[in-house]
């Protein structure tokens, strides 16, 4: 095992919050010596939502509204931790939470309320390793 990856192991399991959502990236597309376990990837995006972390909030939100790694869809769940980054003004989680209301219009790409485009295929593409910046900031898309 690389060092870099033991030094992110001891952090996360030290309680880093970013560390525990590198190592959910890290295994949710797996990459450097890692093979894919999304299992992994949430437990380790949970941990790291459950101390606030924004970006793990989305991620851990789009595995429950898609039953991604074995887990059983649950939108309701989602929903809870997109608001919870939402609230911590992440784009696409402000996104997912309009895409899923009735009752919301997403707002023009000009005024940049919510991350442009908003097709799954973007938004799942969050989920794999060097996409990941893009998706944060709402670009490319």
């Amino acid at each position: 095992m690389p060092a870099w990856k033991r030094k992110q192991q001891r952090l996360a399991d030290e309680g880093d919050r970013e560390a525990q959502y590198e190592l959910g990236i890290l295994y949710s597309g797996g990459r450097d010596y890692v093979e894919q376990n999304l299992a992994q990837a949430f437990k380790w995006f949970q941990k790291s939502a459950d101390q606030g972390h924004a970006n793990a909030q989305f991620a851990l939100g789009r595995m429950y509204e898609q039953g991604i790694g074995g887990i059983s869809k649950d939108v309701e769940n989602a929903k809870d931790l997109y608001q919870k980054a939402a609230d911590q003004e992440h784009m696409l989680a402000k996104r997912r939470l309009c895409d899923l209301s009735e009752d919301c219009t997403p707002a023009p790409k000009s005024t940049g309320k919510y991350a442009s485009g908003g097709s799954e295929y973007w938004i799942l593409l969050c989920l794999i390793p060097y996409v990941q910046l893009a998706c944060v900031l709402g670009g490319g898309m």
